[in-house]
């Protein structure tokens, strides 16, 4: 049964003497960025330390003095163990000796070969946790540390709620296999294992999608899976999407880039929606990786479309319907409807979106010439402004070929367009 009461000791250290103290007190130089520190006064029989906050430098003297020794028989208070979590287990600020950790384990790995004890090289501390609730036993902490489930037991003070007689750790988590939870071992299944939602949805997926736990999860990959079931969607879909995006998120080893991904994703989500009305968008819109001009396409699309779209038919109707041709090999003509702005500006990569509005006010003209074979697909934008060609452009602003300039040129001609000031060098024209 996990024991939750603190006995009575059997067993006390000993009294420290002045002289320790004034010892303390010389041992160590400290700084503003530097000045809490674990020292160590024995580590066999049994480990003796102290907590030292020194004063900001300036101050001469001790601050604050905290003393924790692990000893067989010996428990501390609930007190004692929370200062010992607050001030070492938790504290990235507290500084210490390695040396001391590998002697430490080293020689009770060697006495204590049941505890299943490991060096914790990036967190030293935990290797001191462990120790003592080995010694203290009857803990979930002891028990989840002896399964090799150290970041579970980290933050096991946060389950919200256990069975007190259980004898597993699988019993401890309301059931959730034991193969899962050796592959759940990181801080944040860690936190999420503590909330009965977040069990029972692990338990589902151990039943459903097995695959999922054939490796041990990171820290990205449960915060995925959290973010979907916050989400609500169901364990089918949560296991699916998890899957499909699992070796993505294998490489995530930071905060930063867990976001970087959501971010990422929400992006696809948003364009996925701007797909239903015009596939270009899934195809292309995400290759530029430019929110602003996703965010105008949303504001012109799922926004006052049809308004966008009258606007548009109003301003063609006072242009010239003439300018619009087929001749068998191009076809030349104006946008009609706001998508054809949008879809155009998302594959030509270039600047047309900053036109709608001049466009809709026939202050300049827009239009869109496409090879007659392919009369879906952009191919060159070209501007007419005030009766002169201004821009005939390829994807990414590319220039036109002399054949293609001198088609252009011949368009120019038959409808009384001047195009005299545009040489079809962007190296010049864009000058």
């Amino acid at each position: 049964m996990l024991e939750l009461k603190v006995g009575e000791n059997t067993w006390n250290p000993p009294d420290l003497s002045e002289e320790v103290m004034r010892l303390i007190e010389k041992k160590c130089t400290y700084s503003e960025e530097s000045h809490e520190k674990i020292l160590f006064l024995r580590i066999r029989p049994y480990i003796d330390l102290l907590y030292v906050d020194y004063k900001l430098k300036g101050s001469p003297g001790v601050g604050r003095v905290e003393r924790f020794v692990f000893h067989e028989n010996y428990v501390w208070t609930f007190e004692q163990e929370q200062l010992f979590a607050e001030s070492c287990l938790n504290n990235q600020n507290c500084k210490y000796k390695y040396g001391f950790f590998d002697e430490i384990y080293d020689y009770y790995n060697e006495i204590h070969p049941e505890w299943k004890l490991k060096r914790y090289y990036t967190e030293s501390v935990r290797l001191l946790d462990h120790i003592y609730h080995c010694m203290r036993k009857n803990t979930v902490k002891e028990l989840l540390y002896k399964c090799g489930l150290d970041m579970l037991a980290k933050f096991s003070d946060g389950i919200d709620d256990f069975n007190l007689l259980a004898g597993s750790p699988s019993e401890v988590y309301g059931d959730v296999p034991m193969r899962a939870l050796r592959r759940l071992n990181c801080e944040e299944a860690a936190k999420m294992l503590c909330h009965e939602q977040y069990r029972n949805l692990f338990k589902v997926l151990a039943s459903s999608y097995s695959t999922i736990f054939d490796q041990p999860l990171n820290d990205a990959q449960c915060a995925y899976i959290k973010h979907l079931y916050d989400r609500k969607l169901t364990p089918k879909e949560i296991g699916r999407l998890y899957l499909g995006r699992r070796s993505e998120l294998s490489g995530l080893w930071n905060v930063r880039q867990f976001k970087d991904f959501l971010s990422k994703l929400k992006v696809i989500e948003r364009v996925g929606e701007l797909g239903k009305i015009d596939q270009i968008y899934e195809k292309y819109l995400c290759e530029t990786d430019d929110k602003g001009q996703l965010g105008e396409i949303e504001y012109y699309l799922l926004g006052d479309r049809k308004h966008y779209d009258r606007m548009i038919r109003v301003s063609n109707r006072k242009r010239n319907y003439a300018w619009q041709e087929r001749d068998g090999q191009y076809v030349v003509r104006y946008p009609q409807t706001i998508n054809d702005f949008c879809r155009e500006a998302v594959y030509m990569s270039n600047c047309l979106l900053g036109y709608v509005d001049a466009f809709m006010d026939n202050t300049t003209t827009i239009m869109f010439l496409r090879r007659e074979e392919n009369v879906n697909e952009p191919f060159i934008t070209m501007e007419i402004y005030k009766g002169e060609l201004t821009q005939a452009y390829h994807r990414f602003n590319q220039d036109c070929t002399t054949e293609e300039a001198i088609w252009i040129k011949g368009f120019c001609y038959r409808h009384g367009i001047g195009c005299s000031g545009f040489y079809f060098d962007r190296a010049i024209d864009l000058a």
